[in-house]
């Protein structure tokens, strides 16, 4: 399936036994759940995605019922909820308990906003907190009693200490299971648990950014070979998952999927992270606790080489990001030098708080508790709300300039140097010589490259004149440099100008040879050899 707005998943790869030993117990003690043992599945029915209703005509919106924990001001809107089960046709399982393959299974859980003055029968079935541990989506087949247990196992843990327990079970919620959505389109935020985590298991922030106005898709974000239901540690099945779960959402005609943010909590604060610095299209990037903060700042296991692969080029993060959490550093933070940071620090909330289960249920409904991590929930979510709705915010307007509280650091995004679609702007509006000197101002600007790169995006757009002006201004510049008489000569190749070609040519071979001398690398012999072909070919005979 290539619907518009597919992205193709990234490569599977499994962590190295040492990082895992590292991770797990620095994770330990951390509250996070295991999965109860469980019949391997069979393989579930092929459903594809379906798109959701069409929005009922705009009506008033009517302010529901304050939620149960009514520090929280609800939104204008009622919550709508809805799971939604498919499998992605990019990626194949082996069930080893059949021996059959099989797509992988991905279920949606939705938060949406919804209309409270919708006719009867289009409002929705109230909800109580068990109703979350439940999988009801159409088609999850054998998968759906594995599912239903690892949840209840993972409240229960969070929540109780692992003593289950139905003592929440009536306790309502402000969402109401397939409730029509209400007209309009509305922001999209990705969310991603923790490790051993459950979709389910921050449904009261969901609860909350839906009565806001905005859409909300939590995935189980099952293992990568699918037999488990606690999520691990793979930041490329994460990846791939996020992108199955935007390109559902963003069929939807509810959403605005140019509006988008992503979210996670533990290791899935690390999963947002990286999905960001993949270069997914998201306007923002929220992590609740993510772990990296309490890394060792001699030895940081994020610049470990399976780590660094999502999680190193920090450079890269070019959107806001939102940081919480308890009293870590901010050593990692610190190097996403690239983004406007702000990281909160909430000393009162032990890694769980910063969830419903652990946090709200755990110090409200419990012998354990807390108003301080009542509290410390509280901010967490409206620090959210009020940062999401400004990162998607459709309007131009300046942000009003809010007071900074105390336990708050604002990180402003440095300026980098500029990139090559910058550069080409300068070419086309100044002309090579001028952009070069205009590059070389800036610190960080490699103006040799930056030009160099310029040059083949112009050749290749079909400017092979403006690109011959820019490869002879870089070698006017940097002479002795064997690549900008290289490229040079590869412009007039294209142009069909011999002579010029073998004469630049041969001076790119001359310097690569004395490189080599000096140098004896074997990619300076592979660029050598290159370079012989080539004017070999040009001084042959043509015809």
């Amino acid at each position: 399936m290539n619907a518009s707005g597919w992205r193709p998943p990234e490569s599977a790869s499994s962590p190295t036994a040492a990082w895992v030993l590292s991770f797990a117990l620095a994770l330990a003690g951390l509250g996070c759940a295991a999965e109860v043992p469980a019949s391997e599945p069979t393989p579930a029915p092929r459903e594809q995605p379906s798109p959701e209703p069409t929005a009922m005509p705009p009506t008033k919106p009517a302010t529901p019922a304050p939620v149960w924990l009514p520090e929280l001001e609800p939104g204008p809107h009622a919550v709508g909820y809805r799971q939604q089960w498919f499998e992605d046709p990019t990626r194949s399982l082996f069930d080893p308990s059949t021996g059959a393959s099989t797509k992988r299974p991905l279920l949606l859980s939705v938060w949406y906003p919804s209309d409270a003055a919708a006719p009867d029968g289009q409002g929705g079935q109230g909800m109580g907190v068990d109703d979350y541990l439940r999988v009801e989506a159409p088609g999850a087949g054998a998968w759906r009693e594995r599912l239903a247990r690892h949840v209840r196992k993972v409240r229960d843990h969070e929540v109780f200490d692992g003593e289950p327990t139905d003592a929440l079970a009536e306790l309502a919620t402000m969402a109401r299971r397939d409730a029509s959505w209400a007209a309009g389109r509305f922001a999209l935020v990705l969310a991603h648990p923790g490790l051993g985590g459950s979709f389910s298991d921050n449904f009261v922030l969901w609860e909350y950014l839906a009565s806001h106005g905005f859409v909300v898709v939590s995935g189980a974000f099952l293992d990568a070979s699918g037999m488990s239901s606690a999520i691990n540690w793979d930041p490329a099945t994460s990846i791939a998952d996020l992108d199955r779960m935007f390109e559902a959402a963003a069929a939807w005609p509810g959403v605005d999927a140019d509006r988008s943010v992503v979210i996670g909590h533990s290791y899935g604060g690390q999963a947002a992270l990286a999905y960001a610095l993949a270069g997914r299209d998201v306007l923002g990037v929220v992590s609740l606790d993510s772990t990296i903060e309490y890394a060792n700042p001699d030895e940081p296991w994020y610049e470990e080489p399976e780590p660094a692969r999502y999680l190193g080029a920090r450079e890269r993060l070019r959107v806001p990001t939102l940081v919480f959490h308890s009293g870590g550093q901010s050593t990692y933070v610190e190097g996403l030098t690239r983004s406007d940071r702000s990281v909160v620090v909430l000393p009162e909330l032990q890694h769980n708080d910063f969830i419903a289960h652990g946090g709200v249920l755990r110090a409200v409904y419990t012998e354990h508790a807390d108003p301080k991590v009542r509290a410390g929930y509280v901010e967490v979510a409206d620090t959210v709300r009020r940062f999401i709705a400004r990162t998607t915010s459709a309007s131009q307007a300046p942000e009003p300039v809010e007071p900074t509280p105390d336990n708050w650091t604002r990180l402003p995004a440095e300026p980098g140097p500029p990139e090559l679609a910058e550069v080409l702007g300068w070419i086309r509006e100044l002309g090579p010589g001028a952009a070069w000197e205009r590059c070389a101002s800036h610190e960080g600007c490699a103006a040799e490259s930056q030009l160099n790169a310029a040059g083949y995006v112009l050749l290749r757009a079909g400017r092979p004149a403006l690109a011959e002006q820019v490869f002879a201004t870089v070698v006017e510049r940097v002479p002795e440099s064997w690549n900008a008489w290289d490229s040079w000569a590869e412009v007039a190749a294209e142009r069909g100008e011999r002579a010029a070609a073998t004469e630049r040519y041969g001076k790119a071979l001359e310097l690569v040879v004395e490189l080599e001398r000096s140098r004896p690398r074997s990619d300076n012999a592979v660029h050598r050899a290159r370079i012989e072909r080539l004017l070999n070919e040009l001084e042959a005979p043509s015809g």
